[in-house]
């Protein structure tokens, strides 16, 4: 462990694992080191906003369906066997 200039040892965040100067207050993740917990309001928006996004409507598991997938995977093996007819010359105009 470094020290810092100023004559203490950083301190890492238990949530984050960030290490922070020994005089921080709180984190970039928003805990605060005095209560021992996340403080919502020190917390960063992007993360709040992150949660809501991905939580919600855009959230990749609603907008990708197991039948999706299969439907790409088919598209996919269709194509490799066409491509490979083609390869192999049993394709002729």
């Amino acid at each position: 462990m470094a020290i810092l200039a100023k004559g203490g040892y950083p301190v890492q965040c238990p949530k984050c694992r960030l290490e922070n100067p020994a005089n921080a207050m709180w984190c970039d993740c928003g805990y605060d080191f005095s209560a021992g917990k996340v403080n919502e309001a020190r917390r960063p928006a992007t993360s709040r906003q992150r949660n809501e996004v991905t939580d919600g409507y855009f959230s990749f598991e609603k907008m990708i369906s197991p039948t999706l997938i299969k439907v790409v995977y088919v598209i996919g093996m269709i194509g490799i066997v066409i491509a490979a007819i083609y390869m192999a010359g049993g394709w002729t105009r």
